[in-house]
């Protein structure tokens, strides 16, 4: 009868550690894109997303996407060839996750960032889709790269930092 007072604590503690492995994850930052909100080296918790949308000024983790040659190349779905658009010399990598804040979300105007492109990009942002920016826009690989995001490659929202 001793034995199932330990067995159930540690049943109840794996339990509990499972549902929050599939409802958080823990994400480094690499990079200067987002500071000075989160620096190089820090760990992001996220919580998951499962078909929301995040909204405006929200912190994401998202499927990094390739960058475009033009918003007309985009529109037509050309984002992928042979290696992809990634620039000369840098390998298409496999799946990987950046962090970024939310600019602006479906039905939205384009932000201000993105009168460089407005024409192209149109007004709103289309049904379906996000504008990413990083917080250190000087040195942030983002939707100023590689356009629009589709909100089914959100991974999850920034909950809290280490840092």
């Amino acid at each position: 009868m001793i034995g199932l007072w330990y067995v159930v604590p540690v049943c109840l503690v794996a339990g509990a550690l499972v549902l929050a492995r599939r409802r958080l994850l823990l994400v480094q930052v690499l990079g200067p894109s987002m500071e000075p909100t989160l620096r190089e080296g820090s760990h992001v918790l996220a919580r998951r997303l499962s078909g929301a949308t995040p909204a405006t000024g929200q912190v994401v983790v998202v499927c990094q996407p390739p960058p475009w040659h033009s918003v007309a190349s985009w529109r037509a779905g050309e984002r992928s060839g042979p290696e992809g658009f990634w620039p000369a010399g840098r390998p298409q990598p496999d799946k990987q996750w950046i962090v970024k804040r939310v600019a602006a979300t479906e039905g939205e105007p384009v932000p201000p960032e993105f009168h460089r492109w407005r024409a192209e990009l149109g007004a709103v942002v289309p049904t379906g889709q996000i504008l990413l920016l990083g917080d250190n826009p000087d040195r942030s690989f983002d939707s100023r790269r590689f356009g629009y995001v589709s909100t089914g490659t959100v991974l999850g929202v920034v909950l809290g930092s280490d840092r």
